[in-house]
């Protein structure tokens, strides 16, 4: 890669700009694809691998992305047996509409990339950082972590 100078920062931040506009329309196209396909076979699959792999980029705004699937066929998003977060049928029809704008002009978007929280996971990891913060002396206030460990507990065993 050249060196970024005075002279070429204009042209490389021309450039940087035309990838990123290609790029969404790249992923409008992937998206309308998954929306057809859905609509076609009743098959959410490639909507799912889009969103999923849209998350590990965070240049990507996914809660948009997603938003703007759900705002064209009736989606939801949820933990699958394995544990995975995938798009399923919210309803017993398939039903789809083709989008004609584009998900980044879309009027629903909020163009902050956020993922999903699975609650669960989240109060088993306090969980553990709670313990590993007794167990290591680092804690202001041991009864008070003591009670919320037990409250966590017995949260986590519930589920």
């Amino acid at each position: 890669m050249s060196e970024i100078t005075t002279k070429n920062f204009k042209q490389r931040l021309a450039a940087i700009v035309k990838s990123a506009k290609s790029q969404r329309d790249k992923v409008q196209e992937i998206i309308v694809f998954g929306i057809q396909h859905y609509k076609d076979h009743g098959n959410s699959s490639y909507l799912t691998m889009v969103l999923n792999e849209c998350v590990g980029v965070k240049s990507m705004p996914t809660k948009t992305i997603k938003g703007f699937i759900q705002e064209h066929a009736n989606l939801k998003y949820v933990k699958n047996d394995a544990g995975d977060l995938v798009f399923k049928k919210d309803g017993k029809e398939v039903k789809a509409v083709m989008p004609v704008e584009k998900w980044y002009d879309w009027a629903g978007g909020d163009h902050q990339a956020t993922k999903d929280m699975d609650v669960m996971v989240q109060a088993k990891a306090l969980l553990t950082r709670i313990n590993k913060a007794v167990k290591e002396g680092h804690v202001k206030n041991v009864e008070e972590a003591k009670k919320v460990k037990e409250a966590l507990r017995g949260i986590v065993l519930q589920a």
